[in-house]
Protein backbone atom coordinates (compact mmCIF):
# COMPACT_ATOMS: atom_id res chain seq x y z
CA UNK A 1 0.00 0.00 0.00
CA UNK A 2 0.99 3.51 -0.94
CA UNK A 3 2.33 5.41 1.92
CA UNK A 4 2.67 9.27 2.22
CA UNK A 5 6.41 10.59 1.97
CA UNK A 6 6.06 13.17 4.93
CA UNK A 7 4.96 10.63 7.63
CA UNK A 8 6.51 7.55 6.51
CA UNK A 9 9.94 9.10 6.41
CA UNK A 10 10.84 8.38 9.49
CA UNK A 11 14.53 8.35 10.69
CA UNK A 12 15.35 5.02 12.57
CA UNK A 13 18.56 6.88 14.10
CA UNK A 14 16.86 10.16 15.72
CA UNK A 15 13.71 8.23 16.34
CA UNK A 16 13.39 7.93 20.39
CA UNK A 17 10.51 7.55 23.03
CA UNK A 18 9.37 10.57 24.49
CA UNK A 19 7.30 10.17 28.28
CA UNK A 20 5.59 13.25 30.51
CA UNK A 21 7.70 14.38 33.13
CA UNK A 22 5.44 13.91 36.42
CA UNK A 23 6.30 16.95 38.06
CA UNK A 24 7.05 19.73 34.81
CA UNK A 25 4.01 18.05 32.97
CA UNK A 26 6.32 18.65 29.75
CA UNK A 27 7.39 15.77 27.25
CA UNK A 28 10.95 14.79 27.92
CA UNK A 29 13.20 12.19 26.04
CA UNK A 30 13.65 8.25 27.20
CA UNK A 31 16.55 8.04 25.45
CA UNK A 32 17.99 6.07 22.92
CA UNK A 33 16.67 3.17 21.60
CA UNK A 34 16.10 1.74 18.51
CA UNK A 35 13.46 3.76 16.42
CA UNK A 36 9.81 3.88 15.19
CA UNK A 37 10.27 2.87 12.24
CA UNK A 38 12.82 -0.37 13.27
CA UNK A 39 9.21 -1.48 15.14
CA UNK A 40 6.12 -0.32 13.14
CA UNK A 41 5.30 0.23 9.98
CA UNK A 42 2.77 2.40 8.79
CA UNK A 43 -0.29 1.88 6.32
CA UNK A 44 -3.92 2.90 5.54
CA UNK A 45 -5.16 6.47 6.92
CA UNK A 46 -8.18 6.10 9.22
CA UNK A 47 -8.56 9.61 10.30
CA UNK A 48 -6.81 13.39 9.96
CA UNK A 49 -7.05 16.53 12.15
CA UNK A 50 -5.61 20.53 12.16
CA UNK A 51 -1.96 19.00 12.48
CA UNK A 52 -2.06 14.62 12.88
CA UNK A 53 -2.66 12.14 10.71
CA UNK A 54 -4.01 8.81 12.11
CA UNK A 55 -2.63 5.43 10.48
CA UNK A 56 -3.07 2.03 10.86
CA UNK A 57 0.44 0.56 11.70
CA UNK A 58 1.95 -2.63 11.96
CA UNK A 59 4.37 -3.93 14.93
CA UNK A 60 7.02 -5.94 12.82
CA UNK A 61 7.62 -8.08 15.24
CA UNK A 62 4.18 -9.24 16.31
CA UNK A 63 2.37 -8.35 13.23
CA UNK A 64 0.06 -6.62 16.16
CA UNK A 65 -2.11 -4.27 14.44
CA UNK A 66 -2.16 -0.42 16.13
CA UNK A 67 -3.59 3.06 15.53
CA UNK A 68 -0.80 5.52 15.10
CA UNK A 69 -1.45 9.20 15.49
CA UNK A 70 1.47 10.87 13.51
CA UNK A 71 1.91 14.80 14.78
CA UNK A 72 3.42 17.30 12.55
CA UNK A 73 5.62 19.62 14.58
CA UNK A 74 6.02 22.24 12.43
CA UNK A 75 1.96 22.55 12.48
CA UNK A 76 2.37 23.35 16.44
CA UNK A 77 3.04 26.01 18.42
CA UNK A 78 4.34 25.71 22.33
CA UNK A 79 0.51 25.52 23.70
CA UNK A 80 -0.03 22.32 21.40
CA UNK A 81 3.01 20.69 23.14
CA UNK A 82 1.73 21.17 26.64
CA UNK A 83 -1.86 19.19 25.32
CA UNK A 84 -0.04 16.78 23.45
CA UNK A 85 1.52 16.23 27.15
CA UNK A 86 -1.33 16.49 29.27
CA UNK A 87 -3.45 13.87 26.10
CA UNK A 88 -0.29 11.54 26.97
CA UNK A 89 -0.42 12.01 31.03
CA UNK A 90 -4.43 11.45 30.55
CA UNK A 91 -4.32 8.35 28.32
CA UNK A 92 -1.64 7.14 31.05
CA UNK A 93 -3.86 7.52 33.69
CA UNK A 94 -7.20 6.30 32.26
CA UNK A 95 -7.87 2.60 32.46
CA UNK A 96 -11.37 1.69 31.69
CA UNK A 97 -12.68 -0.96 29.09
CA UNK A 98 -14.19 1.48 27.40
CA UNK A 99 -11.30 4.11 26.80
CA UNK A 100 -8.73 3.55 23.90
CA UNK A 101 -5.62 1.77 25.09
CA UNK A 102 -2.53 3.95 25.00
CA UNK A 103 0.96 2.08 24.48
CA UNK A 104 3.73 3.92 23.88
CA UNK A 105 4.65 7.57 22.60
CA UNK A 106 7.59 8.65 20.18
CA UNK A 107 9.39 11.18 18.07
CA UNK A 108 11.80 12.19 15.72
CA UNK A 109 12.79 15.47 13.87
CA UNK A 110 9.35 15.90 12.28
CA UNK A 111 7.02 14.47 14.40
CA UNK A 112 5.63 12.58 17.55
CA UNK A 113 4.02 9.39 17.21
CA UNK A 114 1.02 8.40 19.62
CA UNK A 115 0.65 4.09 19.51
CA UNK A 116 -2.93 3.04 20.78
CA UNK A 117 -5.06 0.23 20.52
CA UNK A 118 -6.34 -0.48 16.74
CA UNK A 119 -10.14 -0.97 16.61
CA UNK A 120 -11.45 -2.80 13.65
CA UNK A 121 -14.89 -1.29 13.67
CA UNK A 122 -13.85 2.16 12.98
CA UNK A 123 -15.91 5.26 13.78
CA UNK A 124 -19.60 5.90 15.20
CA UNK A 125 -20.08 8.63 12.33
CA UNK A 126 -19.37 5.91 9.68
CA UNK A 127 -21.73 3.42 11.72
CA UNK A 128 -24.24 6.16 11.73
CA UNK A 129 -24.38 7.19 7.91
CA UNK A 130 -24.35 3.34 7.29
CA UNK A 131 -26.98 2.57 9.00
CA UNK A 132 -28.83 5.78 8.66
CA UNK A 133 -29.95 5.72 12.06
CA UNK A 134 -30.05 3.15 15.12
CA UNK A 135 -32.79 1.40 16.78
CA UNK A 136 -33.83 2.95 20.00
CA UNK A 137 -32.52 -0.56 21.68
CA UNK A 138 -29.01 0.01 20.02
CA UNK A 139 -28.99 3.79 20.79
CA UNK A 140 -29.78 2.70 24.22
CA UNK A 141 -26.66 0.68 24.75
CA UNK A 142 -24.08 2.95 22.97
CA UNK A 143 -25.53 5.99 25.37
CA UNK A 144 -25.33 3.98 28.40
CA UNK A 145 -22.10 3.19 27.73
CA UNK A 146 -20.90 6.79 26.56
CA UNK A 147 -22.36 7.92 30.01
CA UNK A 148 -20.54 5.95 31.90
CA UNK A 149 -17.52 6.12 30.51
CA UNK A 150 -17.73 10.07 30.54
CA UNK A 151 -18.58 9.59 34.35
CA UNK A 152 -15.55 8.20 34.73
CA UNK A 153 -13.36 10.76 32.82
CA UNK A 154 -15.10 13.64 35.42
CA UNK A 155 -14.98 11.26 38.42
CA UNK A 156 -11.09 11.30 37.54
CA UNK A 157 -10.91 14.51 37.04
CA UNK A 158 -10.70 14.63 33.29
CA UNK A 159 -13.30 16.71 30.72
CA UNK A 160 -13.23 15.52 27.23
CA UNK A 161 -14.60 18.67 25.39
CA UNK A 162 -14.46 16.94 21.94
CA UNK A 163 -17.15 14.10 22.37
CA UNK A 164 -18.25 13.29 18.80
CA UNK A 165 -19.17 10.45 16.63
CA UNK A 166 -15.81 10.67 14.69
CA UNK A 167 -13.56 10.37 18.22
CA UNK A 168 -16.06 7.08 19.30
CA UNK A 169 -14.74 3.94 17.91
CA UNK A 170 -16.53 0.75 17.54
CA UNK A 171 -14.88 -2.55 18.62
CA UNK A 172 -15.36 -4.49 15.67
CA UNK A 173 -17.40 -4.35 12.25
CA UNK A 174 -20.45 -6.63 13.98
CA UNK A 175 -24.12 -5.10 14.94
CA UNK A 176 -23.18 -5.61 18.12
CA UNK A 177 -19.95 -3.75 18.22
CA UNK A 178 -19.18 -2.01 21.50
CA UNK A 179 -17.73 1.78 21.86
CA UNK A 180 -14.55 3.22 23.29
CA UNK A 181 -13.84 6.76 23.44
CA UNK A 182 -10.67 8.40 21.78
CA UNK A 183 -9.05 11.61 21.06
CA UNK A 184 -8.40 13.41 24.24
CA UNK A 185 -6.38 16.12 22.60
CA UNK A 186 -8.75 18.29 23.96
CA UNK A 187 -9.05 17.14 27.19
CA UNK A 188 -8.58 18.78 30.49
CA UNK A 189 -8.79 18.76 34.24
CA UNK A 190 -11.74 20.13 36.13
CA UNK A 191 -12.36 20.68 39.49
CA UNK A 192 -15.71 20.15 40.12
CA UNK A 193 -16.34 23.79 39.36
CA UNK A 194 -16.75 25.89 36.33
CA UNK A 195 -12.99 26.16 36.09
CA UNK A 196 -12.51 26.06 32.07
CA UNK A 197 -12.25 28.93 29.66
CA UNK A 198 -11.16 28.02 26.42
CA UNK A 199 -13.21 28.28 23.21
CA UNK A 200 -12.74 24.85 21.49
CA UNK A 201 -14.45 21.75 20.32
CA UNK A 202 -16.20 20.72 16.92
CA UNK A 203 -18.93 23.28 16.74
CA UNK A 204 -22.35 21.15 15.89
CA UNK A 205 -21.35 19.17 18.83
CA UNK A 206 -20.35 22.45 21.19
CA UNK A 207 -22.08 23.22 24.18
CA UNK A 208 -23.58 26.85 24.34
CA UNK A 209 -21.55 27.96 27.75
CA UNK A 210 -18.56 27.28 25.43
CA UNK A 211 -19.66 29.88 22.45
CA UNK A 212 -20.25 32.59 24.86
CA UNK A 213 -17.97 35.73 23.62
CA UNK A 214 -17.34 37.11 27.44
CA UNK A 215 -14.88 33.68 28.56
CA UNK A 216 -17.05 32.53 31.30
CA UNK A 217 -15.87 29.65 32.70
CA UNK A 218 -17.57 26.47 32.30
CA UNK A 219 -17.51 23.03 33.77
CA UNK A 220 -17.39 19.28 32.90
CA UNK A 221 -21.13 19.27 31.80
CA UNK A 222 -20.28 20.72 28.07
CA UNK A 223 -19.35 16.99 27.49
CA UNK A 224 -23.29 15.93 29.00
CA UNK A 225 -24.51 18.53 26.11
CA UNK A 226 -22.41 16.77 23.24
CA UNK A 227 -23.88 13.68 24.16
CA UNK A 228 -27.19 14.88 23.73
CA UNK A 229 -26.70 15.78 20.41
CA UNK A 230 -24.40 12.25 19.82
CA UNK A 231 -27.79 10.64 21.11
CA UNK A 232 -29.91 13.10 18.56
CA UNK A 233 -27.73 11.87 15.93
CA UNK A 234 -27.91 7.85 16.87
CA UNK A 235 -31.77 7.96 16.80
CA UNK A 236 -32.27 10.49 13.81
CA UNK A 237 -29.46 10.24 11.49
CA UNK A 238 -28.97 14.03 11.66
CA UNK A 239 -27.90 16.44 14.44
CA UNK A 240 -30.44 19.20 15.81
CA UNK A 241 -28.38 22.25 15.53
CA UNK A 242 -26.91 22.41 11.49
CA UNK A 243 -26.48 25.59 9.24
CA UNK A 244 -24.17 26.39 6.46
CA UNK A 245 -23.18 29.59 8.11
CA UNK A 246 -21.54 29.25 11.23
CA UNK A 247 -23.19 32.10 12.97
CA UNK A 248 -26.32 30.92 12.41
CA UNK A 249 -25.05 27.52 13.59
CA UNK A 250 -24.03 28.90 16.92
CA UNK A 251 -27.13 31.03 17.61
CA UNK A 252 -29.44 27.87 17.34
CA UNK A 253 -26.67 25.93 19.68
CA UNK A 254 -26.89 29.30 22.40
CA UNK A 255 -30.69 29.39 22.11
CA UNK A 256 -31.12 25.72 22.22
CA UNK A 257 -33.26 25.99 19.29
CA UNK A 258 -34.15 22.34 18.03
CA UNK A 259 -37.19 20.31 17.28
CA UNK A 260 -38.53 16.10 17.22
CA UNK A 261 -40.24 16.45 13.28
CA UNK A 262 -42.61 13.88 13.45
CA UNK A 263 -41.59 12.29 10.48
CA UNK A 264 -38.16 11.45 11.99
CA UNK A 265 -38.94 11.02 15.34
CA UNK A 266 -42.40 9.32 15.27
CA UNK A 267 -41.21 6.15 16.07
CA UNK A 268 -38.69 6.91 19.21
CA UNK A 269 -40.07 6.79 22.40
CA UNK A 270 -41.40 9.87 24.52
CA UNK A 271 -38.57 9.02 27.33
CA UNK A 272 -35.77 8.91 24.58
CA UNK A 273 -36.62 12.18 23.78
CA UNK A 274 -36.98 13.33 27.38
CA UNK A 275 -33.37 12.17 27.68
CA UNK A 276 -32.02 14.08 24.89
CA UNK A 277 -34.33 17.33 26.15
CA UNK A 278 -32.31 16.74 29.50
CA UNK A 279 -28.90 17.00 28.04
CA UNK A 280 -29.66 19.63 25.83
CA UNK A 281 -30.45 21.99 28.36
CA UNK A 282 -28.66 25.35 27.15
CA UNK A 283 -28.22 26.42 31.47
CA UNK A 284 -25.42 24.02 31.86
CA UNK A 285 -26.98 24.01 36.00
CA UNK A 286 -29.84 21.89 34.78
CA UNK A 287 -28.16 19.95 32.66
Amino acid sequence: MQQESNITNVSTKDAVRVQVDPDTQQLTLLGPISGFADEFTLGRELGRGAFSVVREAVENQSGQRYAVKCVDKSKMKAVDYNSMAFEVNTLKKLKHPNIIKFYDVYQDENYFYLVTEFMEGGELFDRIVEKEYYTQHDAKEVVKILLKTIKYCHDNGIAHRDLKPENILLTSKTDDASIKVGDFGLAVTHHNTNSLTTRCGSPIYTAPEILENDNRPYGKECDIWSIGVITFMLLSGSPPFYSDNLAELYQQIKKGKYRFDEYYWGHVSADAKHLISRMLVVDPNQR
